[in-house]
C-alpha cells in the first residue's frame, strides 16, 4: 500500500512540471501579505526587508503584521521598520490580550485578514525569507490560473549541521508528498509559510470557525476550501516562488513541532487524509517492529523486515532524489540512509504522543 501510494505521488508531483502557467503583461491584483508574530524580535527584521525587496508594483501590496501577544522588542522593530520605509504600506496590528488567544494563531491570522484591503492574501512566517520575484511569481499565477488556494515550496536553511540537513530532506519530502497530492486532486497538506488564497473564499467558507485546534492554520482552511471550490486548490511549482524558512535548532523544538503536526491527524475528516496518514504510519510502525525482532529473531525476521525495508527504501529514493532535484539539494540525498532509519524509529513514536502530548505554537 505504501509503495503503491508513493508510486502515486511519484507521478502527481512529476505531473507538475507540464503546468503552464503563463505569465500576465501586467500586475493587477491587490495583495495583502500576513505576518503572525509572537517574540520574533531577532528573525523579523530580515523577513520584512525581503518583503521590501519585492518587484511588485507598491502601491499593488500591503503587507501587515500581526502582534500576538509578543513579551520582547517585535513591536518596536516593526514600529522602526515601518518608519524608514514609508514607501511601503506596512501595518502593526496587536491582538487584545485575552487569554483564549495565548495559543492559537488562528486568531492573529483572521484578525490580519479582517483589516487587509488585498483580493488575494498571502501568508509566511517572521523566520522567512523570499527572492524579489515571489509575489509577482504567485500573482501570475494566480490570474492564469482559476486557482482559489495557492501552496508554493517552502524548503529549510541549513548549514553544517547533520542534524539540520536530516531535517531539510525530511522537510523536502514532506512538501513534494503535500504538492503531489494536490496535483492529483487530492490535497492532504500544504504550508502557512507560503499560502496564497482569496480573501472572498476565506468568508466564504467563515475562515477559521468549527475548527477548535490551535493548529492546523493551514491544513484545515486547505481541506475547507478544497470542498467548498472542487478543483480550486493549486500547487505552484516554480523556484522563483520558494520561500526559506529556519529549521528547529533543538532537539525539543524539533519534537514539539513534529508532535504539533501530527496531532492534527486525529482531526481530519477527509477520508483520503486519514487513509494515507494511517498507511505511512503503520509502514513505520511495521519497519520498527521488525528491526526489533531482527535482533530476536533473526532468522524469521529478516523475511519480514529486509524486504519491507528495500521497498521502502526505493521508492523513498526515487521520489526524494526528484525532488531534491527540484529544490537544488540533491546533495542532502547522502544523508538519505540515515534518514530513512531514523525516520523509521522516530515517526512510530511521534505518532503516538501527537495523539495526546500537549503543545504550543510559540512560548
Amino acid at each position: 500500500a505504501y509503495c503503491i501510494l508513493m508510486l502515486y505521488y511519484i507521478w502527481g508531483w512529476h505531473k507538475l512540471d507540464n503546468q503552464q502557467p503563463g505569465i500576465p503583461t501586467t500586475a493587477a491584483t491587490k495583495i495583502t501579505v500576513i505576518v503572525a508574530v509572537r517574540n520574533e524580535e531577532k528573525v523579523l527584521n530580515t523577513c520584512l526587508e525581503h518583503l521590501a525587496d519585492q518587484n511588485y508594483p507598491t502601491h499593488l501590496f500591503e503587507v501587515i503584521i500581526v502582534n500576538d501577544h509578543s513579551s520582547d522588542s517585535t513591536a518596536q522593530v516593526v514600529s522602526s521598520f515601518i518608519s524608514s520605509h514609508s514607501d511601503l504600506s506596512c501595518s502593526l496590528l496587536t491582538l487584545a490580550d485575552k487569554s483564549s488567544l495565548t495559543n492559537n494563531k488562528k486568531e492573529a491570522i483572521s484578525f490580519g485578514i479582517l483589516k487587509a484591503t488585498g483580493d488575494l492574501i498571502v501568508t509566511t512566517d517572521a523566520d522567512c525569507t523570499m527572492g524579489i520575484s515571489w509575489l509577482s511569481t504567485i500573482e501570475s499565477y494566480y490570474q492564469s490560473q482559476a486557482s482559489i488556494m495557492i501552496s508554493s515550496p517552502v524548503v529549510l536553511r541549513s548549514k553544517n549541521s547533520i542534524g539540520e540537513k536530516l531535517q531539510n530532506l525530511e522537510f523536502i519530502g514532506l512538501v513534494a508528498s503535500g504538492a503531489a497530492s494536490i496535483s492529483l486532486g487530492r490535497p492532504v497538506m500544504c504550508n502557512g509559510a507560503n499560502l496564497a488564497y482569496k480573501k472572498a473564499a476565506f468568508n466564504r467558507v467563515n475562515g477559521y470557525s468549527g475548527d477548535y485546534s490551535s493548529s492546523g492554520d493551514d491544513l484545515f482552511l486547505m481541506y475547507k476550501i478544497a470542498k467548498t471550490f472542487p478543483g480550486g486548490v493549486s500547487f505552484l511549482k516554480d523556484r522563483k516562488a520558494l520561500v526559506t524558512t529556519a529549521p528547529e535548532k533543538s532537539i525539543r523544538g524539533f519534537i514539539n513541532q513534529r508532535i504539533r503536526w501530527v496531532s492534527k491527524a486525529r482531526l481530519i475528516k477527509d477520508t483520503h487524509s486519514f487513509i494515507v496518514a494511517i498507511i505511512v504510519y503503520f509502514t513505520n510502525v511495521l519497519l520498527l517492529i521488525g528491526a526489533i525482532l531482527l535482533i530476536a529473531l533473526p532468522d524469521f525476521s529478516e523475511l519480514l523486515f529486509i524486504p519491507i525495508f528495500s521497498a521502502k527504501f526505493i521508492i523513498d529514493y526515487i521520489f526524494l532524489y526528484s525532488a531534491t532535484m527540484f529544490f537544488e539539494k540533491k546533495n542532502l540525498m547522502w544523508y538519505f540512509l540515515p534518514g530513512e532509519i531514523i525516520n523509521m524509529c522516530y515517526a512510530s513514536i511521534i505518532g503516538l504522543l501527537g495523539s495526546f502530548k500537549q503543545y504550543s505554537w510559540k512560548h
